[in-house]
């Protein structure tokens, strides 16, 4: 149902990224929160190349490019930030968040800084 093969790629990387985070990737500091920005990225990156599919029209590639990495480094920024509040539980649990290892601040600077960037 997906049309042209980029688009179902990143259908199938996503679903892929899904499994391997639910089982593997979320207690690894810095790759979940990266996997989660990835997976949010890549919604408009699939319905761009699945509208290029269907229209036969190739669209600007750089700006393409451009929102899907701004929005990946948003989100990075966001997941990191939002780990803050959870410091207490995931430091009880083992889990090991950017802010658990790295600290409340230095989280809050890597927010800033997405966000900025």
């Amino acid at each position: 149902m997906v049309p042209g093969v980029p688009a179902r790629m990143a259908v199938i990387m996503g679903l892929m990224l899904t499994f391997w985070y639910t089982q593997h990737l979320k207690p690894r500091t810095w790759l979940k929160n990266a996997v989660c920005a990835t997976l949010i990225a890549l919604s408009p990156f699939t319905s761009a190349m699945g509208a290029m599919s269907v229209t036969g029209v190739t669209g600007d590639w750089a700006s393409l490019f451009q929102v899907v990495g701004m929005l990946f480094v948003g989100i990075l920024g966001r997941e990191v930030t939002m780990d803050i509040s959870d410091v207490h539980d995931d430091s009880h649990y083992g889990v090991r968040t950017v802010p658990v290892v790295y600290g409340r601040k230095f989280a809050s600077t890597v927010g800033l800084v997405c966000a900025l960037g």
